[in-house]
């Protein structure tokens, strides 16, 4: 077992809410804009606390019995694109860093925005 290289905490600061429903359609409307490096008005975190948000939307769904393999498929893409945040971050950036971070500015691989958008056109 590796032992934690952090003993500390962190908080993610200045995050908007993104006031798009939770659909198929505006992730792919979200993740075309960060590919096309279209001016956004939300910054890449907003966009992975939004992710965040409709990976849940879509769990409680699927208690509910309301499954269907493009769930399960968008399920995937979104719980990705969380994890993916949470070791970009920890993978390069220090615990001094994280903790005086401004999370809106940071900006993940864009070739990791083409390959969810690559996986969620073909859901």
């Amino acid at each position: 077992m590796v032992p934690n290289k952090y003993v500390g905490k962190w908080t993610e600061t200045g995050a908007k809410k993104i006031d798009l429903p939770f659909t198929r359609d505006n992730l792919v409307l979200l993740l075309y804009k960060i590919v096309s490096k279209e001016r956004l008005e939300y910054s890449e975190q907003d966009l992975v606390n939004w992710c965040e948000n409709f990976y849940w939307v879509i769990e409680e769904a699927e208690q509910l019995n309301e499954n269907n393999n493009q769930c399960n498929k968008l399920s995937e893409v979104l719980n990705d694109i969380s994890a993916q945040w949470d070791l970009f971050l920890v993978n390069n950036y220090s615990l001094e860093e994280l903790q005086e971070l401004d999370f809106s500015v940071v900006e993940l691989p864009t070739a990791w925005f083409e390959n969810w958008l690559r996986i969620i056109r073909c859901v």
